[in-house]
């Protein structure tokens, strides 16, 4: 049987058949190699020290350079002249000595030790207490607390600090937030979708490279505000709190800035091998009403109902009839939640009538609907809380203190007058028992040995602390806080203070200024010029006093007598007086000369008054 022949092998070799690969392949393999390239990027500048770009720049405000808070002068580094206007006068250890700590303290006007300063603030305190006594490491506890410092600037504060080899930074912020005129319109208009890819960039390491070598550092946002070197408060320029309107978006991104801010600082911190406490601040609920209430959209007839029933619960007050205005003043608050004096003085009634619950709750509400808010709102500290929380670092809850001290003092854990010398400045007491909580907090952390006892401690070194301040000292604080009292429109409060501040320094022009001051607008006139007289026979050249006098003599016609009176202010005013000052000053000028008949020179004054 004859068999098929098999084929011949061929000498050609067979070719192999490839697929093509498809796009779709392409991408996704494009995709891994540029995320691949991208990660070790990323890896290669944390390990080479560059920062996130949200913490080399604030995405909501722009600063403008200015002196460092510190300038070195031979062996210590010292607060640079230019600062001292904000900050108190501090040293410390150009060289960090070996074995030795260090601590900065930032915050605000509290840190700082308003109304005085360091001597008795908790820097102050703590300072004491850790080195007293101590045969272990010294401890240098520097106050970096400025006037009106918000948070955001604390942040970028913290830049500059982490130059000095801190061991700590404890940060108590939250009262200033809305000090400053931030407007965010260019932040406001971006889109959800915007802000979320933003935020995504801001994490990389790879974009703060991008933006450096784009000259980022100098250039502005569009839309974006850039503030001062130095604190710029609205107050300073407008007609104090009648200048705030309510603004619940505003209020929101307030919020959000203060988280940025903390953020930063904590993470910037840990980067550092720093460790970070915040402080949870607290504020005079009790005994301070808000500085400007207003109704809500509700029209003319609901704030008629509210005012018609505040008038009758004061009368049933004032008849010795706390129930039945109490339950009045809970009808006001029903009828309008966000109108805060009716919330506030509902608290003070259910206060009073030992309702400690219910009051608190109230004053909280009229903290929080104060339409000029002078005084962390709760959203506010709950973004305290919440970055302490996420970022893992401790909170020393100072607010929890005031509240122990006001149910141990009053009854209620309600804080006011017993713990505070105004709507947020705590009394001296409280001062040292923030520093306690803050170095037990240390002991924590096990950076403080567990058997140093700081109550006892503090006891030790108060009556040092407390001889630095000397009656004078204690007028001039006095005073300052009659002038923030009388500025809310707490002249009866304001006036009481500044009685008390002329017995304790009976020579001080500024102090006898402030108190004809505060007796005029009481209607007390003639002690308003007999106090005013004695100013001006101690302080010739006080251009206060002068300028107050003269207003007397203007409410009395006396119009040559006060045209004198202003002449002499005028040429003792310089431009380190406030903008303010110097535009009613030549107002009253321009009306004194018009009414004497000097048109010419009325008109000339007139219109220095309006360039100022």
């Amino acid at each position: 049987m004859n068999l098929p022949a098999s084929p011949a092998p061929s000498s050609q070799p067979v070719a192999s058949v490839r697929r093509p690969i498809s796009l779709f392949r392409k991408l996704v393999f494009s995709l891994l190699t540029c995320c691949l390239f991208f990660l070790l990027l990323e890896a290669l500048l944390w390990g080479a020290g560059v920062r996130q770009l949200r913490d080399v720049r604030d995405p909501f405000v722009g600063f403008t350079p200015g002196a460092p808070l510190f300038t070195r002068a031979g062996d210590l580094y010292e607060t640079t002249d230019v600062r001292r206007t904000y900050f108190n006068p501090q040293t410390f250890q150009a060289v960090k000595p070996a074995g030795s700590k260090r601590i900065f303290c930032l915050g605000g006007s509290t840190t700082y030790g308003h109304p005085w300063d360091d001597a008795t603030s908790y820097p102050r305190w703590l300072r004491e207490m850790l080195n007293q006594q101590n045969a272990g490491a010294s401890w240098e506890v520097v106050n970096c607390g400025g006037i009106s410092y918000a948070s955001y600037r604390l942040a970028w504060l913290t830049d500059e600090l982490l130059q000095y080899q801190p061991d700590v930074l404890i940060v108590h912020t939250g009262h200033n937030e809305f000090l400053e005129d931030r407007s965010w319109s260019g932040f406001r208009d971006l889109s959800p979708a915007v802000r979320a890819f933003a935020g995504f960039a801001g994490r990389l390491r790879t974009t703060t490279l991008l933006d450096q070598a784009l000259g980022g550092s100098r250039r502005e946002k569009p839309g974006q505000p850039v503030l001062r070197e130095e604190v710029d408060p609205l107050l300073d320029r407008s007609a104090g709190p009648a200048s705030y309107q309510r603004d619940d978006e505003r209020a929101k991104m307030v919020v959000q800035h203060l988280e940025h801010s903390l953020q930063k600082i904590c993470r910037v911190g840990r980067a550092a091998g720093v460790q970070v406490i915040l402080v949870l601040p607290g504020s005079n609920l009790r005994d301070f009403a808000p500085f400007r209430s207003d109704f809500s959209q509700q029209g003319f007839a609901g704030s008629l109902k509210v005012t018609e029933l505040l008038r009758q619960a004061e009368q049933l007050q004032q008849q010795k009839q706390p129930e039945q205005a109490w339950a009045l003043l809970q009808q006001a608050v029903a009828a309008d939640p966000r109108y805060a004096e009716s919330a506030w003085r509902a608290g003070v009634a259910a206060a009073e009538l030992g309702h400690c619950e219910k009051a608190l709750q109230l004053f909280r509400q009229a903290r929080d609907e104060d339409i000029c808010p002078l005084r962390a709102t709760q959203p506010i500290l709950d973004a305290i809380t919440r970055v302490s929380q996420q970022e893992q670092v401790p909170l020393v809850d100072f607010a929890a203190i005031l509240d122990a001290n006001g149910l141990q003092k009053r009854g209620c854990a309600v804080p006011g007058d017993e713990g505070f010398l105004d709507h947020v400045h705590p009394t001296i007491d409280m001062h040292r028992d923030l520093a306690v909580a803050l170095g037990q907090q240390l002991q924590q952390l096990q950076l403080v040995a567990a058997d140093v006892d700081f109550p006892q401690r503090a006891r030790q070194i108060e009556p040092a602390i407390l001889a630095t301040l000397d009656a004078p000292r204690q007028a001039v604080g006095l005073i300052t806080v009659a002038q923030v009292l009388s500025w809310a429109g707490k002249n009866t409060e304001a006036l009481k203070l500044a009685e008390q501040a002329e017995q304790l320094d009976p020579q001080n022009v500024e102090v006898l200024s402030q108190l004809g001051r505060l007796y005029e607008k009481a209607g007390r006139l003639p002690d308003a010029r007999r106090i005013l007289e004695q100013a001006v026979a101690l302080g010739p050249d006080n251009p206060w006093a002068l300028y107050r006098l003269a207003r007397l003599h203007m409410r009395d016609s006396q119009w040559s007598t006060a045209l004198e009176l202003l002449e002499r202010s005028r040429q003792h005013t310089t431009t380190a007086q406030p903008s303010a000052f110097r535009a009613v000053l030549f107002r009253s000028l321009s009306q004194c000369c018009e009414q004497l008949g000097d048109l010419e020179k009325a008109s000339v004054y007139a219109a220095t008054a309006a360039s100022q």
